[in-house]
């Protein structure tokens, strides 16, 4: 996991289990980051930034997701994962390189909207099996 601290990047290296727990421990560090960046000053200052300049009125919550969703979409580049490693980032860090791959930028998203009081969580369903 990337996180930016105030003398510079931390990285914890860990390793995931197979199949579905590694699923269930990627999505239990993915919520961890979350928590912790909606918490974050900077990844509020963005939020609320972010919401007026979209123009969303106050207590127009639909408003102010439609408006970080944007954001998140178009303004943070998709970028991949070291090759093969499964790379997680904090929402600060994700800020601060404007960067991140899916996971990393449904962190982001959550982040923002919890900093600004909007409920949000990450949760993970299959959508399909193939066997």
């Amino acid at each position: 996991m990337y996180e930016t601290l105030s003398g510079g990047a931390k990285v914890t290296r860990g390793k995931l289990p197979g199949g579905d727990a590694g699923t269930v421990k990627t999505l239990a560090l993915m919520r961890q980051l979350a928590e912790q960046g909606a918490k974050d000053v900077t990844v509020r200052e963005t939020a609320i930034g972010i919401i007026r300049s979209a123009g969303a009125r106050a207590h127009d919550t639909a408003a102010e997701l439609r408006a970080l969703f944007a954001f998140v979409r178009d303004a943070v580049r998709f970028t991949s994962d070291v090759a093969g490693v499964e790379t997680l980032q904090g929402p600060r860090y994700t800020l601060q390189i404007m960067a991140g791959d899916c996971d990393d930028r449904a962190t982001l998203l959550v982040a923002l909207a919890r900093s600004i009081g909007i409920p949000a969580t990450l949760s993970f369903r299959a959508v399909a099996i193939n066997r």
